[in-house]
């Protein structure tokens, strides 16, 4: 059965920002990976919602992991999907298999156990909507199941992103479920290696320790929407924030100082790019960078 999930995409990535908790960058000491660990972890269960990866910390998102949670009428009866895709950005790819059925091609991501070796010999996927975990059926049956992914904890999706002519590998750890009455992922942490064409190990973060450069969910988030910048910091904060939208100079390009909690502010009115964001509270100071597109 062939589905088209082009507009289901697009709404992922619409949803994608809004969608993303809070994540904490750790680098290691080598300088040769960089990881990123999700704090807390994140988990997504709602149809069309999904969560962004922005693998090398760049300000860019890599690729967008979402799920599938409908009903459909085929025949008039109801016909379920639970699923969740794995879809990457531009140039960039997962490691899959594929499968042809009646003239159509399907792209399934496996998954990696730990200390597996992700390389570029790997058979490498970049098309949009891959099926990572797939449970459909009729409501009136028990449904069956598809992908790797299904029902899996702790596993590991293989990444690649390219850059010009250069190509970089990672992983991303997650759970999956996937059944007839539920679907959903939990997204933990992920790691790229930062020399181009260089293989890295699944689950390894550059030795960075458990517990050590962590967000936790006191802190300030910010993000950028739709042409807006959002910022906020944990209720019990007490004090101003002192706001500075930076170009990738370091000059100051908007700032703003605000007595609450949560502020958003509009970069409609300028020039696409990167730019760094400063937010300072009670003596903490968090910069992010932010990608207007």
């Amino acid at each position: 059965m062939k589905k088209d999930y082009s507009s289901l995409i697009k709404k992922l990535k619409q949803y994608s920002a809004l969608a993303a908790p809070l994540i904490g960058a750790a680098t290691a000491a080598n300088a040769q990976i960089v990881y990123t660990n999700v704090q807390p972890d994140a988990t997504i269960s709602k149809n069309q919602q999904g969560y962004p990866i922005d693998l090398d910390q760049d300000g860019t998102n890599d690729f967008i992991i979402g799920v599938i949670d409908t009903v459909v009428q085929f025949s008039d009866k109801d016909y379920f999907f639970h699923e969740v895709l794995a879809d990457p950005y531009n140039d960039n790819s997962v490691v899959a298999t594929t499968f042809q059925s009646n003239g159509f091609t399907f792209v399934y991501p496996i998954y990696f156990n730990k200390g597996n070796v992700i390389k570029p010999e790997l058979g490498w996927n970049n098309a949009a909507s891959q099926t990572m975990a797939d449970f459909q059926g009729y409501v009136s049956t028990n449904g069956n199941g598809y992908g790797s992914w299904n029902n899996v904890t702790d596993k590991y999706l293989g990444l690649r992103i390219k850059k010009g002519s250069k190509e970089y590998y990672g992983w991303a750890r997650l759970d999956i479920k996937a059944s007839k009455d539920t679907v959903y992922f939990t997204l933990k942490d992920y790691a790229v290696q930062s020399t181009p064409d260089t293989a890295i190990e699944a689950g390894d973060n550059g030795g960075v320790p458990t517990g050590i450069f962590q967000t936790t969910t006191n802190d300030i988030a910010i993000f950028a929407y739709e042409n807006q910048v959002h910022v906020s910091a944990p209720s019990s904060s007490k004090g101003s924030m002192l706001i500075r939208l930076m170009n990738m100079q370091g000059q100051d390009v908007k700032v703003y100082s605000v007595n609450q909690n949560q502020y958003q502010f509009t970069v409609a009115d300028l020039p696409r790019g990167l730019y760094m964001v400063s937010v300072e509270q009670e003596g903490t100071i968090k910069t992010r960078k932010i990608s207007l597109r």
